[in-house]
């Protein structure tokens, strides 16, 4: 039997490497860390409806609406009960949801938005820290082709217009001169919704932006993104698919009646009853979106790794100054709709989901507003706040700084006429009270909202201290802060 000799080699001890060796072996070492840090920054998806009432989801309590996507969407997250738009219509809450101030202070308080290109929005927050960028649907942040989401932070920009609702919601997306079933009006250019080519007859304007935005999701996986769906929906015109209308009809066929109306003041009827079966096919349409949306990134396995924010931009269309019996939703027990500064105008629904740090099926009482979104998404990001651009919002889950959203003050500021009867007016939430003073007239209303929901209980005379206290907080914010028309 022959004997083998074995030489023993042992490795070189980690000092024994030549330098360069030890280096190399650190960042191979490290790399695997870096890069699951990378893969870590979680996805963003905002959801931002258009005219959404706070009581048009199942949630929320609507009896009528067949919205199971964002109701599944809400037990999987966080469902704000006082959540607030910056203001009662369109632009200046967009403005301000993007902008993380208060509309008065961009200079936003009409229902046009006009969003200077010196205010650092969302988007480019979160660009400047490696998210790619998605913006679909409406902006009315700028009424020009140079004023666009690409001009304000988005790398990526489809489905976009330059007015404040779409001119249809079925292909190819062209104004048709019409608002409400059977109306009719001039034809609108700019209403028409661009690049969205390729579609066929019947296709729906909510379905063909969730393929576009899907799409993107799935090639931009790899990476984190920021994706702003800014949907046209629930906006008018009054349409719908036809067969979700027929869905609808008998469960509501008041459309044509003048019984679902109310007259509330002088000046405006407000809708009674959720009844519209046209609005009610819209509304399943945009659910079924997000549902889509949600689906795509548990496919994906995305899920776990994305914060969801789902809001809307002010209160439901419920009011107007004709009674017209198509109006789309009604908001009660808040009182009135979009345009005015009651709860039916400025209070929204709101839900937050992230698995990582939002325990699901969670509700919160927290009076927040939707410039609280800006510093809330990058403090759940883990980036850094930009306390000189949104200064304004609040981060919602800083528990030490909670007890400051209800000392705060919230204010309002819509100085113009509005189609729902509404006359310039403004307004203060602090604590559980909120005063609103008519412009033109100085008379004040306030109102315990924690325990009178629906406005229906007028207490200045009660609490004619408390509302001397708040108009002059209310009268000096203004005066401090309102665009000089000059």
């Amino acid at each position: 039997m022959t004997k083998t000799n074995t030489k023993l080699v042992s490795n070189p001890t980690w000092r024994e490497r030549p330098a360069r060796a030890r280096i190399i072996t650190l960042l191979l070492l490290l790399f695997p860390i870096f890069s699951n840090l990378l893969a870590q920054k979680p996805n963003v998806v905002f959801f931002l409806v258009d005219d959404l009432g706070w009581k048009d989801l199942g949630c929320y309590g609507s009896n009528y609406y067949e919205t199971p996507a964002i109701d599944r969407l809400a037990a999987q997250g966080m469902l704000f009960t006082t959540a607030y738009a910056p203001h009662p219509v369109c632009g200046p809450s967009r403005a301000g949801i993007i902008s993380g101030k208060m509309p008065i202070r961009t200079g936003n308080v009409g229902v046009l938005g006009d969003l200077s290109p010196g205010e650092k929005t969302m988007a480019e927050a979160f660009k400047e820290h490696g998210y790619i960028t998605y913006f679909t649907g409406k902006w009315h942040l700028g009424m020009t082709e140079r004023r666009d989401p690409g001009s304000q932070g988005f790398d990526r920009v489809v489905g976009v217009n330059h007015a404040g609702q779409p001119g249809s919601y079925f292909y190819p997306y062209k104004d048709i001169g019409q608002d409400w079933i059977g109306g009719k009006r001039r034809i609108i250019p700019k209403r028409d919704v661009l690049g969205l080519e390729g579609g066929k007859p019947g296709e729906f304007l909510t379905d063909r932006l969730t393929d576009e935005a899907i799409s993107f999701i799935e090639k931009n996986k790899e990476r984190p993104f920021f994706m702003y769906f800014s949907h046209y929906a629930v906006h008018t015109p009054l349409q719908g698919k036809e067969t979700y209308v027929k869905h609808y009809e008998p469960k509501g066929n008041e459309l044509t009646t003048r019984d679902v109306l109310m007259k509330i003041d002088d000046r405006a009827y407000s809708r009674i009853r959720q009844s519209n079966p046209v609005y009610a096919a819209n509304v399943q349409s945009m659910d079924e979106s997000v549902g889509r949306i949600t689906e795509t990134l548990k496919r994906l396995g995305l899920e776990k790794n994305t914060i969801i924010v789902f809001t809307s931009d002010n209160g439901g269309f419920s009011t107007t100054k004709g009674g017209n019996p198509q109006t789309p939703t009604a908001n009660l027990p808040l009182r009135f709709g979009k345009g005015w500064m009651y709860e039916g105008g400025i209070r929204v629904p709101a839900v937050i989901k992230y698995p990582a740090k939002i325990q699901a099926g969670t509700k919160s009482d927290l009076a927040i507003c939707g410039y609280d979104f800006y510093p809330t998404l990058l403090a759940l990001a883990g980036l850094p706040l930009q306390p000189d651009q949104h200064l304004d919002g609040l981060d919602i889950f800083d528990r030490q700084k909670q007890k400051s959203f209800h000392k705060r003050e919230m204010y309002w500021y819509y100085p113009q006429k509005h189609v729902s009867g509404h006359t310039p007016s403004a307004a203060i939430r602090k604590g559980d009270y909120k005063l609103i003073l008519d412009i033109k007239t100085d008379e004040t209303k306030l109102f315990n909202v924690k325990k009178d929901i629906s406005e229906s209980r007028e207490i200045s005379t009660v609490r004619h201290k408390l509302a001397a206290s708040l108009k002059a907080q209310l009268t000096a914010f203004i005066e401090e802060n309102k665009p000089n028309t000059d």
